[in-house]
């Protein structure tokens, strides 16, 4: 399938963040170093049946670091969604164990709007 820009996928600029993870660098199975080389960002898509995409940003700063892991459970578990959007975001659907998957990559991400408490 081709690559798709993420606001054509989606319809929209906008994503619910849904988890973030650190990525390392890796040889031979074994991680080489503690710097992060990318960070993972669980997005969920509403005009896709809230589909979860990860989105890979590369880069050893965290440009939501301001967000932490508590905040981003609770904000799903309260139903008061952290609303994203990415920078030149590309997304790429495969096939894998008989089911489509999205994966995407973007050169950053960034709040849409501020989270109230």
């Amino acid at each position: 399938m081709p690559k798709v820009s993420a606001e054509l996928y989606n319809g929209s600029p906008k994503f619910i963040l849904g988890g973030r993870m650190t990525a390392y660098q890796y040889e031979n199975k074994e991680r080489v170093s503690d710097k992060p080389i990318a960070y993972k960002y669980s997005l969920i898509s509403p005009s896709h049946c809230f589909e979860t995409i990860v989105v890979t940003v590369m880069g050893e700063a965290d440009s939501l670091a301001e967000i932490s892991d508590s905040d981003i459970v609770n904000a799903c578990a309260t139903l008061k969604p952290i609303w994203v959007k990415l920078t030149d975001g590309v997304f790429n659907s495969y096939s894998s164990n008989n089911k489509i998957v999205t994966t995407g990559t973007a050169s950053g991400i960034e709040l849409v709007q501020a989270q109230s408490k």
